[in-house]
């Protein structure tokens, strides 16, 4: 299968500016109350302040490597670990494990602003089959998912003198995927979901103007949460059998109405996190577009809709002519 990078050439109306933090931007998971009020409970068990930070932080860890896979239809068992055993975190406060279905388990670890390294126990090279880091920051209302590590035997064996772990060796936290099973992608425009703009009530997209009338446009409704939905618009231009610019529209279900603030939209290719918008310049438009421009077949890449704490993923493959 040929991948590219989905972003190679883009576009987004509206001067949208886009959010850059060091080095390549990281995949954000939003932190609930409830999640917090969980692992507070949890760290309250622990006989001192130390051993009940560590306590808080991995329920944390844990909880937002649960959410970030469910979102992208991977199965996990957020209360199968010794982290949710409550004997087993009196005996240490040190285990940060989520098991997968048909992988294993996996260490979460929290990375702390400014920590350039973990220290890998002994005992999770043999019952842990990677691990991955959260990235927290000041405030805990959301964490960045800084990357991946499988634990293969040439990983082991690198460690045999040493159990500290550089975290900018991280993988990109995607390459997970590679390891478990998952839903196949979606098709651009195609099923039942997707509709005429007329079957949706509305005539036509604003920015569906110019050349682009040309193009045959479909939209599909995604609900983030009960009390919001946009509308997503997709088209296609062929540039051989093998080639394809895609375009994509994201609008406020409510005709003349602008998109919220706090929307935020990410876009993650088979290589990693490639962009985020920034929310605020969202807020301040009626619409979203964004153009990939050169795409193979094949490829797949992601688009993540983030409002409230609700995120809902949408996972894409371009497929040729013939599909």
């Amino acid at each position: 299968m040929t991948t590219h990078n989905p972003m190679n050439d883009s576009t987004a109306s509206g001067q949208l500016s886009w959010q850059e933090p060091e080095g390549l931007p990281l995949l954000r998971i939003p932190i609930s109350k409830e999640a917090q009020q969980i692992a507070l409970v949890f760290a309250s068990e622990q006989r001192n302040v130390k051993k009940g930070k560590q306590v808080f932080l991995n329920t944390l860890s844990v909880i937002a490597a649960h959410k970030c896979l469910k979102m992208f239809e991977f199965e996990s068992y957020l209360e199968s670990g010794d982290c949710w055993n409550k004997f087993k975190r009196l005996l240490s406060s040190n285990d940060a494990d989520l098991l997968i279905p048909d992988f294993g388990r996996i260490e979460c670890f929290p990375i702390l602003t400014k920590q350039e390294s973990i220290e890998i126990e002994e005992h999770l090279l043999e019952t842990r089959v990677g691990c991955v880091g959260v990235k927290f920051y000041e405030h805990f209302n959301y964490v960045e998912m800084l990357g991946f590590k499988h634990f293969d035997q040439v990983f082991k064996s690198q460690l045999d003198n040493t159990r500290t772990f550089d975290v900018r060796d991280f993988q990109p936290f995607e390459n997970i995927f590679n390891y478990l099973k998952t839903c196949p992608p979606s098709s651009i425009g195609k099923g039942t979901e997707w509709k005429t703009f007329e079957e949706l009530g509305r005539k036509r997209f604003a920015t569906a103007a110019g050349d682009k009338k040309k193009y045959f446009w479909r939209g599909e409704i995604i609900e983030l949460g009960e009390r919001f939905k946009i509308l997503l618009g997709a088209a296609k231009e062929f540039l051989n059998n093998n080639t394809q610019n895609i375009f994509f529209e994201i609008y406020n279900f409510v005709e003349d109405t602008k998109l919220p603030k706090d929307l935020i939209i990410t876009v993650v290719s088979n290589e990693g996190v490639v962009k985020n918008f920034n929310q605020l310049n969202i807020g301040d438009n009626y619409s979203v577009d964004i153009k990939f421009k050169n795409l193979t077949v094949g490829t797949i890449f992601t688009l993540i809709f983030s409002l409230d704490g609700v995120q809902v993923a949408k996972r894409f493959i371009v497929e040729s002519v013939e599909s």
